[in-house]
């Protein structure tokens, strides 16, 4: 069971750094600057807002 949420977590962790890649070929040339730093953006303010969040989960 641990071996199972372990590749899961490695499958959904690489998803994030290929969002990237993957806006900027489909987006249009003229628009690829803005699109790429909006999911750059997006992508950091979602590992700011975890790391936030996390703080108030308790530690045993």
């Amino acid at each position: 069971m641990l071996l199972t949420a372990l590749g899961g977590v490695g499958l959904t962790t690489v998803g994030a750094q290929l969002l990237t890649p993957l806006a900027s070929e489909l987006a249009e040339p003229v628009r690829r600057g803005r699109v790429v730093g909006a999911v750059a953006s997006g992508s950091l303010i979602g590992i700011l807002l975890s790391r936030t969040c996390s703080a108030g989960v308790p530690s045993t």
